[in-house]
């Protein structure tokens, strides 16, 4: 399926006194680039990425970032690959597969993590600490809603396509606004966290007919 990869073991560990237990977080991404603007894009959203967890270390907290994809030419992946430090594992697909292969490739070894954040190859990240809000939702989600996590779809400033009138309850704790719905509701993935035991249980991403 793919055609090079870069395998390295290096990962973003954090520690402090915040956090009980120690934790792993798989971070996975598509990348598709067919053009010069869509090569900005997925440059734009790693760096946004690498910024926010150089900025708001994280306590007893290890992230791992894989990324996988297509490109149209070397020179397109080449430039692509030279945004990429040596904290992050790449892997070059030989053809656009699709985010559901990609991801599912990516997540293989989902064992290993506590919880998986998966973005769409255009997300960019803004300055607001969004590791640590995640974390802390995680775990008070279940407090309000009276029920296991399921996952939690990050909100959009620009594009949001979460169908935010069907999700008919919420409640505000801190300076986070959650909504959802018990019934019937219309979110977008382009940017999941999840627990490892529910990606496992759902199986992943549905593989396309084309594909």
């Amino acid at each position: 399926m793919s055609n090079s990869s870069q395998k390295l073991k290096t990962s973003y560990v954090f520690f402090d006194v915040q956090y009980k237990y120690y934790m792993k977080i798989l971070v996975t991404q598509p990348i598709f680039i067919p053009n010069e603007d869509k090569l900005k894009r997925n440059i734009d959203s790693v760096k946004s990425f690498k910024h926010i967890l150089k900025k708001y270390p994280l306590m007893n907290l290890e992230i791992d970032i894989k990324i996988g994809g297509w490109a149209k030419t070397d020179d397109l992946w080449k430039k692509f690959i030279d945004h990429v430090d040596d904290t992050i594992s790449y892997e070059r697909f030989d053809r656009n597969y699709g985010k559901p292969i990609i991801i599912n490739e990516l997540s293989k070894d989902i064992d290993n993590y506590d919880y998986m954040l998966t973005l769409d190859s255009d997300i960019i990240f803004i300055d607001n600490d969004p590791i640590k809000r995640l974390v802390k939702l995680a775990d008070k989600i279940p407090t309000y809603t009276h029920k296991p996590l399921g996952f939690i779809a990050l909100n959009q400033k620009q594009n949001n396509v979460h169908f935010i009138n069907t999700l008919g309850k919420s409640f505000r704790w801190e300076n986070e606004i959650v909504k959802w719905s018990d019934g019937r509701g219309g979110i977008a993935g382009s940017c999941l966290f999840i627990p490892k035991e529910n990606w496992k249980e759902v199986g992943g991403y549905r593989k396309s007919p084309k594909n």
